[in-house]
């Protein structure tokens, strides 16, 4: 609700005031008006305050509020069903104050509304948060209900001032009035003068006024019209939410003032509503009746002046367990616990069908707990403060077997004496799970985690090929590595296959409840038929199926597959046997082809590339740790803001450093430590391939780039072998002023690194270097070499220790 600054002013000011009065703020009006807490004081030359809206910001009579005027009955009594049927809101016993709790984001939350005893007695002895039945509907915004204003007026509507009427005259006379009745209570008729109408019945004012036109008129014929009704001034006084003075509708009932004022607070009556005219009671209202029932008949359309009392809340009973609706009920002398369990929606579907237990107050000096039969609740009377609990059915049941895990569906089945697994499982097209159907006819889509992944491989390839062999019109564009997703995600969801050697019988027993496993072969019963593996299964038994991967099995039980591209005779996707080199693997897809460059050969294992990845992930968190350490060392020894200001600036460098190695992405490649010259099978070592493994046999590259801080952006060059490291340096124009000509490094076509650092002060040694095809020479920027970047990160040891590959140079060094 949003409020002026005046009326935030006015409003804090009241409350600073003192506890004797309260502030009724009005939304949409800006204004507040004060109510005595105590309804006695009303006596005072207060007066009413006239009021432009209730509390809840509804438009009240007087307004010319078309909007509001134009809703339909039908609406207005679907909206108050709707909110009759709302679910009740649920309650926490973790905060019992009613204030202000934060919420998992750390914002504030509107407060619920505060428990009175009862619900604190639950929550405190039984830990049972339950609501109390009625107020719901009363703590939502778009719980309240306004009149339909333009519902036609009943006969016993009685004229008062404010109202507006039309009257149509037709005869002797044709006339169209539109009168009000004004602070005398009268309307004024041309040529008729003022004619008393207040307190008239709308049945009547067509005759009364008839009657009083006659004295002038003669054969005319009158018809009469309600407009604009008025609009009373009622208070709401005892226990409701927000007592106070309310300006409301004509047509208003004492449930529109209740859902002006906030309905009854915790410790309010739902039931014993009375509505004070002129100091007596003129009527009294149980809301049970309406909310339980659909029965408004005993809802008081009010007038100016009347008095809605809400009284303390009579004696409350609690009903938790398997019914409906577990709330606190208020209950009446008399009432009993079929009526409690009526109110509370009936009885679950899955109540036991016996006793109930009732705890309750015995002589206001201690509790104890009754058992009655649910077939007697019609003749146990509920009394205020009993806590009834109805049981639920034990989810045990009888004479049962089941069977779960990596199978097509869980399947529950009944047992019979002799029973076996092979009569629980009688084929094993039930153990076939239906992801493996699916992976092998639909077309899948990979998860878009999956795809990120490959397509951060992609462009590590793409950037790895171009570097190595750049296009041109010596060199052919570079080779697209496209992995066919369909088919590597059939495989893998092909990966979830049943182990056949190994499941269990999950077994209770009866009198400790204590659980035994029963393993068993599962393939020798259902392939084989083994009678010895074919297990007798008592009642409860649980059958336990698990896949490969569930349970690690043998790696000679394990599939393998190996993707292989490039120059090989038929680059793919091969199952492999367990010791299957990759020299023989290469053998038997067709070899190597006579472009094939053996020694640049990428060799990736999907077990490295996540340890590689972790390792970054420590170092990344290393640098940020030593990042403010550092900086904050550098600050304080610093004699001069210059000081401070290059610690600020190392530490901003040093954060950038480990977000730039967050994003690095770990190849995961084996250095298979070929030589320049290797160019047959039978040099490629003896690696035994494991499941995910991946092979690239590139073309035999003919350039040589360099990249990182020189002043050439031409950064490849055609390859000749009398060309040295040095040589190529001065054709990319040497190292800048900014670069750390002492870190200069060169990433080989097989993974491996030559650094500068490798020949200590030999740097011309390293310079004199031969190149080979495929190098990648790369200059580093200078950064401060103190403190963590000086005793344990360099260039070379990303690259060496992390496998970071080439997408990795290229991201660390911008």
């Amino acid at each position: 609700m949003k409020l002026s600054r005046s009326s935030a002013v006015i409003s804090l000011s009241l409350l600073l005031a003192g506890p004797a009065w309260s502030a009724t703020c009005l939304s949409g009006a800006g204004d507040c008006q004060t109510m005595p807490d105590d309804p006695s004081a009303l006596t005072m030359n207060q007066g009413p305050l006239p009021l432009q809206s209730n509390t809840l910001g509804y438009p009240q009579q007087g307004m010319q509020n078309q909007q509001g005027q134009q809703q339909s009955n039908q609406q207005q009594q679907k909206s108050l069903a709707q909110q009759l049927q709302t679910p009740m809101a649920p309650i926490s016993c973790d905060d019992v104050s009613g204030k202000s709790v934060l919420d998992r984001n750390n914002r504030y939350k509107t407060p619920a509304a505060p428990l009175n005893d009862f619900q604190k007695y639950l929550c405190s002895s039984a830990n049972l948060p339950l609501p109390v039945f009625g107020q719901q509907i009363f703590q939502m915004q778009q719980a309240a209900y306004s009149p339909f204003e333009a519902a036609p007026v009943s006969a016993d509507y009685l004229i008062g001032v404010g109202d507006n009427f039309s009257v149509r005259l037709w005869g002797q006379l044709d006339a169209d009035l539109q009168l009000k009745v004004d602070r005398s209570g009268a309307v004024f008729i041309p040529r008729v003068g003022n004619v008393s109408v207040v307190g008239i019945p709308f049945g009547a004012l067509k005759q009364h006024l008839s009657r009083e036109v006659g004295k002038v008129y003669r054969n005319f014929d009158l018809a009469v019209t309600m407009g604009q009704l008025k609009s009373v001034q009622v208070f709401v006084v005892g226990f409701a939410q927000n007592p106070g003075s309310y300006s409301l509708g004509s047509l208003s009932t004492v449930v529109n003032a209740l859902f002006a004022a906030g309905g009854p607070s915790a410790n309010g009556s739902l039931r014993k509503i009375q509505v004070k005219r002129a100091g007596k009671v003129v009527n009294e209202f149980d809301l049970y009746d309406l909310l339980l029932k659909g029965d408004k008949s005993h809802d008081l359309m009010l007038q100016g002046g009347d008095v809605v009392y809400v009284p303390p809340v009579g004696g409350q009973a609690a009903i938790s367990g398997s019914v409906k609706a577990p709330a606190i009920y208020e209950v009446k002398p008399g009432e009993n616990l079929q009526d409690l369990i009526a109110w509370a929606g009936g009885t679950g579907n899955f109540a036991q069908d016996g006793k109930v237990s009732i705890e309750r107050v015995v002589a206001q000096k201690s509790r104890k707990v009754e058992s009655v039969e649910l077939a007697k609740a019609a003749s146990f009377v509920v009394r205020g403060g009993d806590v009834v609990q109805l049981y639920g059915l034990s989810q045990k049941i009888d004479d049962m077997v089941s069977l779960r895990g990596n199978v097509a569906q869980s399947v529950r089945m009944p047992w019979f004496e002799g029973m076996k697994v092979s009569d629980l499982i009688s084929s094993k097209d039930m153990l076939i799970a239906p992801r493996f159907w699916e992976n092998k006819y639909q077309d899948k889509t990979a998860s878009s985690k999956d795809i990120q992944e490959e397509e951060d491989q992609q462009e590590l390839l793409k950037q790895q090929q171009s570097m190595l062999n750049p296009p041109s019109a010596l060199n052919p564009p570079p080779l697209k590595r496209k992995v066919d997703r369909t088919l590597l995600g059939a495989l893998r969801g092909n990966q979830q296959e049943i182990n056949w050697n190994y499941a269990a019988i999950e077994r209770t027993n009866e009198l400790d409840s204590t659980t035994t496993l029963v393993p068993f072969n599962l393939g020798a019963v259902v392939l084989k038929r083994d009678a010895s593996q074919d297990k007798l299964l008592a009642k409860g038994d649980v059958i336990h199926v698990f896949s490969k991967t569930d349970i690690r099995v043998s790696t000679q039980q394990k599939n393998r597959f190996v993707h292989i591209e490039g120059e090989v005779g038929t680059p793919g996707i091969y199952q492999v046997s367990e010791g299957e080199t990759l020299a023989t693997l290469i053998d038997r897809i067709g070899g190597l082809t006579s472009s094939a460059y053996l020694y640049g050969a990428e060799f990736s294992r999907d077990e490295v590339r996540k340890k590689q990845q972790d390792e970054l992930e420590r170092l990344a968190d290393y640098v940020e740790r030593n990042a403010q350490t550092s900086a904050g060392q550098l600050a304080q020894n610093s004699l001069n803001e210059g000081g401070v200001k290059a610690a600020t600036i190392q530490a901003d460098q040093q954060k950038l450093l480990a977000q730039k190695i967050r994003t690095t992405k770990a190849d995961g490649r084996v250095v298979l430590g070929l030589s320049p010259e290797s160019s047959k099978v039978a040099d490629i070592p003896e690696v035994a391939l494991e499941d995910g493994d991946r092979v690239f046999i590139p073309s035999r590259s003919s350039t040589v780039a360099v990249m990182g801080s020189v002043f050439s952006r031409n950064n490849a060059f055609i390859y000749s072998k009398n060309r040295s490291v040095g040589d190529y340096l001065a054709l990319a124009g040497g190292p800048t002023e900014s670069a750390d000509a002492d870190s200069v490094f060169v990433v080989r076509a097989d993974g491996s690194v030559v650094s500068a650092q490798q020949f200590g002060l030999l740097t011309r040694s390293f310079k004199g270097t031969p190149s080979l095809p495929g190098d990648v020479i790369v200059v580093p920027e200078k950064f401060d070499r103190t403190g963590f970047v000086k005793n344990a990160l360099d260039w070379t040891q990303i690259l060496a220790n992390f496998g970071t590959g080439l997408a990795g140079i290229k991201v660390l060094g911008n």
